[in-house]
């Protein structure tokens, strides 16, 4: 899985980087301050019915990413209430072997804060939280190896460099954290 996960992200890497040299050739990097760059240099190279395919393909995208972490937090809160970390009710299933309850609960506290938080804070606050789940993996990995040969059997896969690396990466993480703060000012 690891191979599969960084295989896909290299190409992911690769794929942004050659659209965004191309969009950097088509117009100057001052002009792609923009919501929608993409869309945005394909109208001004004139094709706008292709900007917009490509605008509802990353809408498409966004709702279905959108879908898909719902679900995902809603087994981590039905994780939580049946460890005892949140709520009982919290942990339970349905007849259909469905986490409802959590469900339920993560949507209607995403609906609420969607509703009172401007956009941009959101965002930050993706990004924060983002940020914060790497730096605890970074530094996990360092109780992860402690534990090797003894309750966990040796892994397929393990960190390139230890122990640099975990650090590195809690370093670089901790730093765009920080420059989130940074980030949001310079918006303003």
């Amino acid at each position: 899985m690891p191979r599969g996960i960084l295989g896909s992200l290299a190409i992911a890497v690769v794929l942004f980087v050659a659209v965004s040299l191309v969009m950097v050739g088509a117009v100057h990097y001052t002009h792609l301050n923009t919501s929608e760059p993409v869309g945005m240099v394909l109208r001004m190279a004139g094709h706008p019915v292709i900007a917009a395919v490509v605008q509802a393909i990353a809408v498409i995208g966004m709702f279905t990413a959108l879908l898909g972490m719902t679900l995902a937090g809603s087994r981590l809160i039905y994780s939580f209430g049946r460890d005892g970390l949140l709520p009982k009710f919290l942990g339970k299933l349905d007849k259909h072997e469905n986490p409802t309850n959590s469900l339920v609960t993560l949507t209607i506290v995403t609906v609420v804060i969607g509703a009172f938080f401007p956009f941009a804070f959101l965002a930050q606050l993706v990004s924060a939280g983002t940020l914060i789940a790497f730096m605890f993996v970074s530094l996990g990995i360092y109780g992860l190896r402690k534990r090797e040969g003894k309750d966990i059997p040796v892994p397929d896969f393990k960190m390139p460099f230890y122990p640099v690396m975990p650090a590195l990466a809690f370093v670089a993480s901790l730093v765009v954290f920080w420059g989130l703060g940074l980030m949001q000012s310079s918006m303003l």
